[in-house]
């Protein structure tokens, strides 16, 4: 369901929540236009978001299992498909355009366990130091996706103002009682929702 806020400066957006299939369908219907920055294109006016997010993403298919091995917060709604089925995107929008997106990925590596990996935050340069961003991650705060999954607390796609930014806003604004924040470094699943951290993570 859509939902309405109000900026710092009293203008109006939305924001929802899609999958990959609805990001696929607004990519193959944007004509703004793009440039290629390090390894990445990206639209104008973006860090990360581009018309190869989806493109990109696939190119990391794994299945997921939905057996009984897995621990309460690892488990879907559906009993079997592949990560990609279970990605999902908060984004904020102006008259059907998105301005600002977070984006989560549905990953396990190897000797790991099923988790929510934020991918990226990315406000479109006009609209930025607005209250964008911190609309898009209070969204977690209501019924969605993450509620009863573990999130990494952090991603690798993040400028160092943007990481220190996200740490910020989870610390102040983020409910903890509905779902997991671990650390990247976590060998093990948790199995109820709070802040976790890794002994690991004072090493840097």
């Amino acid at each position: 369901m859509r939902k309405v806020v109000y900026l710092k400066d009293k203008r109006e957006i939305e924001i929802d929540i899609w999958n990959n299939k609805q990001l696929e369908t607004y990519i193959s219907k944007e004509k703004r236009p793009s440039s290629r920055r390090g390894m990445g294109i990206h639209y104008e006016g973006f860090e990360f978001f581009g018309p190869r997010m989806i493109s990109n993403r696939k190119s990391s298919e794994m299945p997921y299992p939905g057996n009984s091995s897995l621990t309460k917060m690892e488990i879907q709604y559906k009993i079997s498909g592949i990560n990609q089925d279970f990605d999902r995107a908060i984004v904020a929008l102006d008259r059907g355009e998105i301005i600002g997106i977070e984006s989560f990925m549905w990953v396990k590596s190897e000797k790991s366990f099923w988790k929510y990996y934020p991918r990226f935050v990315d406000v479109r340069k006009d609209w930025k130091h607005n209250g964008v961003a911190t609309a898009l991650i209070q969204r977690l705060n209501e019924p969605c996706f993450m509620w009863g999954k573990m999130m990494v607390g952090s991603g690798n796609s993040y400028s160092p103002e943007g990481k220190k930014y996200f740490k910020k806003l989870i610390e102040r604004k983020l409910r903890t009682d509905k779902f997991a924040i671990i650390s990247n470094h976590l060998t093990k699943p948790v199995l109820k929702p709070g802040i976790y951290k890794s002994p690991i993570d004072k090493l840097f």
